[in-house]
């Protein structure tokens, strides 16, 4: 519950002065057949720290469900591989945005993927769009 709450208290530093809407998208576990890569165990703790996120930052907004969704990984980014999505995720970028991610050093597949679901909310990044 600690996370969540460190989470939701980010996103909210993250937005003071906007006046816009705020949406939230979290992308929630999924568990595939065949052998495990991970402790399915921890899909489960981050599946739990996810809800508690949503639930805390539309108590913080006071926001209603319509701006608040999670998704599969499926639901934005297909089963492309790893290396190629990284690259259309890239690619969707201006290079302002690209610069901020540089200068952070955002390397990272999680936060990386974290972009790719904003750039997907906000209809930037088209799954097909770009040659593999």
């Amino acid at each position: 519950m600690q996370m969540a709450e460190a989470v939701g208290h980010a996103i909210q530093d993250c937005s003071i002065g906007v006046h816009e809407s705020v949406h939230v998208v979290i992308e929630f576990p999924q568990i595939y057949g065949g052998p495990a890569k991970v402790d399915l165990n921890d899909l489960l703790d981050i599946a739990g720290v996810a809800s508690a996120v949503l639930s805390h930052v539309a108590t913080l907004f006071l926001i209603s469900d319509a701006n608040c969704r999670f998704t599969l990984p499926y639901g934005w980014k297909g089963n492309i591989n790893k290396a190629i999505m990284t690259n259309r995720i890239s690619a969707s970028l201006t290079d302002a945005e690209r610069g901020v991610i540089v200068s952070v050093g955002a390397k990272d597949h999680n936060t990386i993927d974290a972009v790719g679901i904003g750039l997907w909310q906000l209809g930037r990044l088209n799954k097909k769009a770009y040659a593999s």
